[in-house]
């Protein structure tokens, strides 16, 4: 590789940040075990700035979630909440059952 092209590749991947070489080979290394180490080489040669390493990069974060989105379950009540004697006394039994395995249930996670 040309001397001025290395310097200019290298100068650009630092845009990375201070994981870049650990960013470009955890790419590296999917690309071999998804396509191969022979055509992942080809794709290695193209990966001159930090542009394309981030598009890899989400290349890989997309294949690794199998396209679902990231759950953000902010704002949720997620604990069964509790409820007064005479909520309790009112309740028929199948209804406080129901409501004790909500309890069960998440203390099993």
């Amino acid at each position: 590789m040309n001397q001025q092209i290395k310097q200019a590749r290298e100068a650009e991947i630092l845009k990375l940040g201070p994981n870049a070489q650990s960013r470009v080979d955890s790419v590296v290394t999917w690309f071999k075990a998804q396509i191969g180490e022979e055509a992942t080489k080809h794709l290695v040669g193209m990966m001159v700035t930090a542009d394309i390493v981030g598009a890899m990069e989400r290349v890989v974060t997309r294949f690794a979630n199998q396209g679902v989105a990231s759950l953000n379950a902010s704002g949720r009540d997620m604990a069964p909440r509790s409820i007064s004697d005479e909520e309790w006394n009112n309740m028929s039994y199948h209804q406080k059952a129901e409501y004790q395995r909500q309890f069960v249930s998440q203390r099993g996670r």
